[in-house]
């Protein structure tokens, strides 16, 4: 499983990790892409997936809050998301055990963006992300909800937006391209809510104006 971890940790940072055995020694292999080979391969899947929404909009400073139960996926988070998606501060939960699951259902509501790990297993106990992102949705919380998770079938997708989840995101996915999905996402989010909102004072006004005074 930390082997796996690891693996999910160096492909989401851009760094290709490899181990090599010969004799008694193993060999522990490492490679950072460059900046701009990274930079360049974040441009092309842009071009391909070109659409509506531009990233330009997206603000900077938004307050991120994340749970997990690997510090090393905490902190692939924490760095990536200040990095690419400028996020002001990014609280994360979960490197401190099952603990840390009423103060971070405490905290999350008041933030912009939650990232949930939808497999929280700590030693004595398990804790479903998805029953967590279910139950602050249904508190009203008005941003954006995103599972992070190396389970992202069909099945799985499909139980997560149930829940009322907005964006599912894989833990191998570079953090460059991880940025990018949730500021889409973001933006598509906020301009349904504000088309909604509109909608619904225009509603208002009919129905208000459809009454005479006596």
């Amino acid at each position: 499983i930390g082997l796996q971890h690891t693996q999910l940790a160096a492909l989401a940072s851009g760094i290709d990790i490899s181990l090599k055995q010969e004799g008694s020694l193993v060999i522990f292999h490492a490679v950072q892409h460059s900046t701009a080979s990274v930079d360049q391969n974040d441009q092309e899947d842009e071009d391909a997936d070109a659409d509506d929404v531009d990233i330009s909009d997206f603000p900077n400073g938004l307050h991120f809050c994340c749970i997990d139960d690997t510090p090393l996926s905490l902190r692939t988070l924490e760095f990536g998301l200040k990095r690419y998606a400028h996020a002001a501060k990014v609280d994360t939960y979960g490197q401190n055990g099952p603990a840390d699951v009423p103060r971070f259902m405490k905290h999350a509501p008041q933030t912009d963006i939650i990232i949930f790990d939808n497999h929280l297993d700590w030693p004595g106990r398990h804790t479903s992300g998805v029953d967590l992102l279910r139950t602050i949705k249904q508190g009203g919380f008005q941003g954006l909800l995103v599972i992070r998770s190396g389970n992202t079938s069909d099945e799985d997708i499909l139980r997560y937006q149930e829940a009322g989840c907005h964006c599912v995101l894989g833990k191998e996915i570079p953090m460059t391209q991880t940025a990018t999905i949730i500021k889409k996402e973001y933006l598509r989010q906020q301009a349904s809510r504000a088309s909604a909102n509109r909608v619904q004072a225009v509603s208002s006004a009919s129905f208000t104006s459809g009454f005479a005074p006596i």
